[in-house]
């Protein structure tokens, strides 16, 4: 698909990270001669990282890690009102409704990647800020103070099972 000059001047793609594979994206974004419109920044403090997540669209979360955990990132991102595309794998399905707070994605699936950006391409505005807030919405069911009570009750739960076994 070729950009639009305007659409080229004012995209922009935030790499955060670093790690074996540096020198393999350097390349990579060389060859495919869109280092213009990558912003990469190999390391970052946690701390920090809500000014990105506050002013991108959109963040992609691509993991292939198949024992991905609740995969904080995307909640972080979404708790800054930023819709997530994500790997369709461990814990991210716990939060990521497809469609409605994000979109989810076969990990390592570059093509159906490149098609949901396509279609964020083709949201309204109304559309965007209706994803954007489901995706608040979903991140505040994780903040501490919310499932704190839950994980509590939880353990009380297994505790007492526990003790109906004899452990």
């Amino acid at each position: 698909m070729k950009e639009k000059p305007q659409e080229r001047q004012r995209t922009r793609f935030i790499a955060v990270g670093s790690g074996k594979d540096d020198d393999e994206f350097k390349e990579l974004t060389k060859s495919l001669g869109i280092e213009d419109v990558i912003v990469h920044f190999p390391l970052m403090k946690q701390s920090n990282l809500a000014h990105i997540y506050t002013v991108i669209e959109v963040f992609v979360f691509p993991t292939t890690r198949k024992g991905e955990s609740l995969g904080l990132v995307g909640l972080e991102a979404m708790a800054c009102q930023t819709p997530i595309m994500a790997s369709a794998i461990g814990g991210i399905l716990d939060y990521v409704q497809d469609g409605h707070n994000g979109w989810l994605f076969t990990p390592g699936d570059a093509v159906q990647l490149k098609d949901l950006f396509i279609k964020f391409d083709e949201l309204s505005t109304e559309q965007y800020a209706s994803i954007s807030q489901a995706a608040y919405t979903t991140a505040l069911q994780y903040e501490q103070t919310a499932i704190q009570s839950k994980l509590s009750a939880i353990f009380k739960e297994l505790n007492l099972i526990n003790k109906e076994r004899g452990l």
